[in-house]
């Protein structure tokens, strides 16, 4: 087969969806790969890595012209819309979603090019692509937001040998992006809330995530938990209207579900309720 490997032209987007190590084991097998220069540069890996290990340096425009397979991370950007034909597969992250208007997802699949979307890769009930990126995602997430808390609120935001109190967190559905963004808010030692929708449940999840057999995670880290009523997503909502100027921090980790449609709630955090936070808070 002839694969290609594009460059990504998202701002901040920094990965390549093929290392040279993968693209040697591929050349290997008998494939043939293209690869646009400086595909890898900004993951750390140049040209003439790919081409030791087999591939084809060249230019986006030939690899869109040979490719029957093109590589990517970031689905297409508004410039990349027509890049793809009828004949070839585009294996990339997607996210076709409520967010992105349908009109663009038309425009998009026009060409009739055969999409394979990383999330939606499944296996035995558990997306293996994804969940590496979710799990990365969840302390890069809170990572950043302390960053911000700390640039813009003035605070050191962990409690480091305990010269200050560690800054008040509240972390919205604990899946695996919120996992990994409650782990790094325990790690640093701040005051940490959790919304989850089975609150219940929570020292299972976590204790599955980390492997840490019986551990007692709400207990041992004092960490408050408000439950999200499903019945009543209002009741939820107007109570966390009350509260959220307490917080430095409000991470967002959940995705909404067929069974929470925003005919039912729009918004869990309206601009009004943002308005309440203190100056120089971070919302995520």
């Amino acid at each position: 087969m002839k694969i290609g490997l594009i460059n990504e032209i998202k701002t901040d987007e920094n990965r390549v969806a093929l290392l040279p190590d993968q693209l040697r084991q591929l050349h290997e097998n008998g494939h043939e790969i293209f690869v646009e220069s400086g595909a890898g540069a900004r993951a750390g890996f140049v040209d003439t890595e790919y081409q030791a290990a087999g591939g084809r340096i060249t230019s986006k425009k030939q690899v869109l012209a040979e490719a029957e397979l093109l590589l990517k991370v970031k689905a297409p950007q508004a410039s990349e819309i027509l890049d793809y034909s009828a004949a070839q597969t585009l294996f990339t992250y997607l996210h076709f979603d409520e967010n992105i208007p349908p009109e663009k997802i038309r425009e998009l699949i026009k060409s009739g090019f055969m999409g394979i979307a990383y999330e939606w890769v499944e296996a035995k009930g558990r997306y293996p692509l994804l969940e590496p990126m979710s799990i990365l995602s969840g302390y890069l997430f809170a990572q950043k937001a302390v960053q911000l808390c700390t640039e813009h609120k003035g605070l050191l935001c962990g409690d480091y040998e305990g010269l200050y109190e560690g800054a008040g967190i509240m972390i919205i559905g604990i899946g695996t992006i919120g996992a990994s963004a409650l782990k790094y808010a325990i790690d640093n030692h701040l005051q940490i809330t959790v919304v989850d929708k089975k609150p219940l449940e929570l020292n299972q999840r976590l204790n599955r995530r980390f492997n840490t057999g019986k551990k007692d995670y709400l207990r041992d880290y004092m960490i408050e938990v408000i439950p999200f009523d499903m019945q009543k997503p209002e009741k939820t909502k107007n109570y966390l209207a009350e509260i959220m100027d307490q917080y430095d921090i409000i991470i967002n980790c959940a995705v909404r579900r067929p069974d929470l449609p925003k005919e039912k709630m729009e918004y869990l955090i309206d601009r009004k309720m943002a308005g309440s936070m203190k100056k120089g808070s971070v919302i995520c």
